[in-house]
């Protein structure tokens, strides 16, 4: 894998600034690469900052190009299927096996597309984001994988195309015709959750545009003007019904081993961050069943809660996990487990890095200050894979009775609800009125379709302005909430490419900074195909819930965690109590954020101002609520400090520019 960036001139008679060129140099250098390389040509200028995740990337060539077909490429690329990627180049191609064996990925691709034009993409499975100028046919691709794992953006401006995976990057080069987007700075605030993503294809910076999800940009190099092409949309797959259920597990067991071991190509160490749940769970235990046999560890990262908070344990939510993965190790003892409990400090206090880390405004810091820490132990225990089960929900663990009870319904099978709603009572155990009773106020929700997890403080006139409330209940009428979903919000809940373009940003940036490739295996183009396929009646089946891995893979994954039907993992669970415990020395800076200026721009200064209030009444006692609401608003002004500071310096280093130039004149 690869930092990839790159410049294209619409006029090639031109010539590409040395100050542009330091630029990407300077920057990819500050991440955790191991080789970087260049290329140049008349209106191009490609780079790769090269990272040895693999054997083969070590000798990988990218930038790379082929100058009798004019053709010209850099690619950041982990094949899944590289086997059959080498096989199908040698049979139709006559290469020799032996030539492409010690080829890199992204040097394979290369060959693949020479021989294939852009059909190649129909034959690579893995993580990639990739750029191909090819003059001959006058056209620039710009090519991420099917789920996006791999971030790549563009922005063209003054016959300029600009192109990396990195978003700062990008900002440097447009200096200061760098601009905020407004609208995707509002949609991403319309509530204080997490949730970021709402706009397709869109990012903070104003005319800078993501490559979504299993599409490719096809740029004509002689107008600049561009298309999006659709190579992969899984939806229009249709539910199999030639398989027994007996069928469906064998497919389901056989496909995931292969989307777990055709990753376990780590250069060194192999890492997973590990919960007790049943996502993390079941990659640890593919990959921990093929390592022990190559006679290899499986590191793994728990985040704990520090050793003098004081867990508050229910029947269905767990605060510390360490028993429940521990059961994992009893399977596989070549799981050698971390638990991660974070040094002084919290959210607040880690604010202004992991503003600066993502380049963007940080909704998820929360989990980023815990997460920072994982990462960081998995980078020095030379993890250059690091597995996670954040998709998981969605395809391997789907399935809860009201989703199933409705999708019946709704298909006029009552028959087949009712005795399901029955099995579940009985096996939970549960009663049938109170089942009943959450299924009809499921059905009134979901009618109502109530926009704001949290309480909404975007700045009202924004959010009329930029119809902020219409996308996200648009959203979510499409994809559910998994939760008493139809079928077809079934199936938008499995594939979400808005979600996707989330994590791959995220993971990209880890992965840049810390010198690991996240995957996440539930979230493969053939676990997404295979679960599209699958009956509702795989998920949810003689009352058990999340039934396809709690069945499917009995014997391989822990008895002890797939017979849990109750308790659900909480991580980061001391997050408010770090915050209270530290607040004397952590006081100044959120408080500094929260009274920024600009942030009263976007977010409504009367309920900041209450919350300030409130903060000052509980110090030291804030509920999870008043500390959630605090750290995300002033990652929001934390951010907004940063783009005025980063403003002002440009402003002066041109000053300074402009005044030298009058001294030489």
């Amino acid at each position: 894998m690869s930092a990839i960036s790159g410049i294209v001139l619409q006029d090639n008679s031109q010539s590409i600034s040395d100050i542009q060129k330091d630029c990407i140099r300077k920057i990819t250098r500050t991440y955790k690469i191991d080789r970087f390389d260049e290329l140049s040509a008349p209106g191009l200028y490609l780079t790769c900052g090269h990272q040895y995740f693999t054997n083969e990337a070590v000798n990988d060539i990218s930038p790379t190009c082929d100058k009798k077909e004019n053709i010209y490429y850099t690619g950041d690329v982990f094949l899944f299927n590289r086997e059959h990627l080498i096989n199908l180049l040698s049979s139709k191609n006559g290469i020799e096996k032996e030539f492409l064996t010690v080829k890199g990925d992204a040097e394979l691709v290369f060959y693949a597309y020479r021989f294939l034009g852009t059909d190649f993409l129909n034959h690579i499975k893995g993580v990639f984001s990739i750029a191909i100028c090819d003059f001959e046919k006058k056209h620039c691709y710009l090519i991420t994988d099917h789920v996006a794992q791999r971030h790549l953006a563009y922005t063209i401006i003054d016959n300029h195309l600009y192109f990396s995976n990195s978003l700062e990057i990008l900002m440097e080069l447009l200096g200061k015709n760098a601009e905020l987007d407004e609208e995707w700075l509002c949609n991403a605030y319309g509530d204080m959750s997490a949730l970021t993503e709402l706009l397709k294809g869109r990012c903070f910076l104003k005319n800078v545009s993501r490559v979504f999800p299993g599409t490719y940009v096809d740029i004509d190099l002689s107008t600049f003007s561009y298309k999006e092409i659709t190579y992969w949309n899984p939806l229009s797959i249709k539910i199999r019904k030639d398989l027994t259920d007996e069928g469906f597990k064998k497919l389901f067991v056989d496909t995931f081993r292969n989307c777990v071991c055709s990753t376990l190509r780590a250069r060194k160490n192999h890492g997973i961050l590990l919960s007790g749940g049943l996502d993390s769970s079941s990659i640890a235990s593919f990959a921990a069943e093929q390592l022990e046999k190559e006679g290899k560890k499986l590191f793994s990262y728990t985040q704990v809660p520090m050793s003098d908070y004081k867990c508050v344990n229910t029947t269905f939510e767990c605060e510390d996990e360490t028993k429940e993965v521990l059961y994992n190790k009893e399977k596989y003892p070549n799981i050698d487990c971390g638990f991660i409990a974070p040094g002084p400090g919290s959210c607040i206090s880690f604010i202004e890095k992991s503003t600066k880390f993502y380049t963007q405004p940080v909704k998820p810091i929360l989990n980023d200050f815990y997460f920072n820490e994982m990462y960081r132990k998995a980078a020095d225990a030379g993890c250059t894979i690091l597995y996670n089960g954040q998709n998981g929900n969605a395809t391997i663990s789907y399935g809860k009775i009201f989703s199933y009870v409705h999708h019946k319904v709704t298909s006029f099978r009552f028959i087949s609800a009712i005795k399901e709603a029955n099995a579940f009572c009985s096996s939970f155990p549960a009663k049938r009125f109170r089942l009943l009773k959450a299924y009809i106020r499921i059905l009134w929700r979901k009618l109502r379709v109530r926009s704001h997890l949290l309480e909404c403080f975007l700045n009202k006139n924004l959010e009329r302005h930029y119809s902020v409330k219409k996308h996200e209940i648009q959203l979510l009428r499409t994809q559910g909430i998994d939760s008493a979903d139809t079928n077809k919000q079934r199936r938008n809940y499995l594939y979400m490419p808005i979600s996707f373009q989330h994590f791959g940003y995220y993971d990209t940036c880890s992965s840049l900074h810390f010198g690991f490739i996240p995957i996440d295996p539930s979230l493969s183009k053939d676990m997404i195909e295979l679960c599209l396929s699958m009956p509702i009646d795989c998920f949810v089946k003689n009352g058990k819930e999340r039934r396809a891995v709690r069945d499917y893979f009995k014997g391989i994954v822990s008895d002890k965690i797939l017979d849990n039907l109750k308790l659900r993992g909480f991580q980061g669970a001391d997050y408010a109590y770090r915050v209270n415990k530290y607040f004397d020395n952590e006081k100044d800076i959120l408080f500094s954020y929260l009274k920024y200026p600009k942030l009263y721009d976007y977010l409504d200064k009367e309920k900041i101002e209450k919350l300030i209030e409130k903060i000052e009444e509980t110090k030291y006692n804030m509920d999870k609520e008043t500390v959630a609401l605090s750290a995300i608003a002033a990652s929001f002004g934390c951010f907004l400090k940063n783009w005025d500071d980063r403003k002002i310096e440009k402003e002066k280093n041109e000053h300074g520019i402009n005044q030298t130039d009058k001294v030489q004149t």
